[in-house]
């Protein structure tokens, strides 16, 4: 069976750092992406590993109750996980996400391009009310994590380290600050920025991001005739701000954006799919999850939110 490393990672500023770090855990740290995994039974997460937070404006919305119920049930029930669900006020949180922290905001743009401002708000609640976690990640309503995976991973990483780690489209280029706000942004260079399903953050970046004021700066310049307006869209204003602080994106392969391959024909992901899967972006309907979920894990079958298996 191929298998492809789930954790085989580049910085785009230098890959010797994310392989130095897979090297010191024992593990065959190898930038080809093609290569066999070769590691350790994983040891159990430690507490207080990694704390999640999702932006839903309507969490009573039936498309949003049918993929929280299956988060809920399957990749949530974790000790070591912290969850936060973030959602405009007026509407309710389920009763039954009693283990999940809630928060409500009175805004929620209706334009993608100005969500920068929930993506610093989710930010600030999980570096206020969950401080002692190691690592956090802002995550969609569309996005399937495999915790275990996950967990892996980031024992190869430092939480007092500027970690900046999550997906990238394979056809994703470099983004550019426009030359007319480079004196704005203190910052003029090409960067990266992970995909909006996963964007994760050490400890330390988060602090960094939240208390160093960049949303702010970010916030400060207009978008004028410039109709992307890339830094105003959460995901890229987080790449804008971690280039600003001076630290840059760690890549995983197994961070996907998207699934691989068609869920209703398993054959298809061969080569295509890590043996171990961090994430998956873009799990639009329920019936997706209930086969990726499974699929991720290398278990047969569909899952059945009835059944909780």
């Amino acid at each position: 069976k191929f298998r492809l490393p789930f954790w085989a990672t580049s910085q785009h500023a230098s890959s010797q750092h994310a392989c130095g770090a897979c090297a010191a855990m024992s593990f065959s740290c190898a930038s080809d992406a093609l290569a066999v995994l070769e590691s350790p039974a994983a040891p159990a997460p430690a507490p207080y590993t990694l704390a999640l937070g999702m932006g839903v404006r309507d969490p009573s919305a039936r498309h949003a109750l049918e993929m929280l119920r299956r988060h809920q049930a399957t990749w949530m029930p974790r000790t070591w996980l912290g969850h936060l669900l973030m959602y405009q006020c007026g509407r309710s949180a389920p009763a039954w996400l009693a283990n999940v922290s809630s928060h409500c905001v009175s805004t929620w743009p209706e334009r993608l391009i100005h969500n920068y401002r929930l993506g610093a708000e989710l930010l600030r609640l999980l570096y206020e009310r969950m401080p002692h976690y190691r690592f956090y990640a802002k995550i969609d309503l569309d996005t399937i994590v495999y915790p275990e995976a996950l967990a892996l991973y980031l024992q190869a990483h430092a939480a007092d380290e500027l970690h900046y780690f999550g997906s990238i489209e394979s056809t994703h280029r470099q983004r550019r600050v426009p030359r007319a706000h480079c004196a704005n942004f203190g910052y003029c260079q090409p960067f990266d920025y992970a995909q909006g399903g996963f964007e994760g953050l050490s400890h330390k970046a988060l602090r960094a991001v939240v208390t160093g004021g960049c949303f702010d700066r970010i916030g400060a310049v207009p978008c004028g005739d410039d109709k992307l307006c890339v830094w105003h869209a959460e995901d890229a204003a987080l790449g804008v701000c971690a280039a600003m602080l001076g630290f840059q994106l760690t890549t995983c392969a197994c961070f996907f954006p998207w699934g691989p391959c068609s869920v209703y024909n398993t054959s298809s992901c061969a080569r295509r799919l890590c043996e171990r899967p961090l994430s998956i972006h873009k799990v639009k309907k329920a019936d997706w999850f209930d086969r990726w979920w499974p699929l991720g894990r290398g278990v047969s079958g569909v899952f059945s939110l009835s059944r909780g298996g």
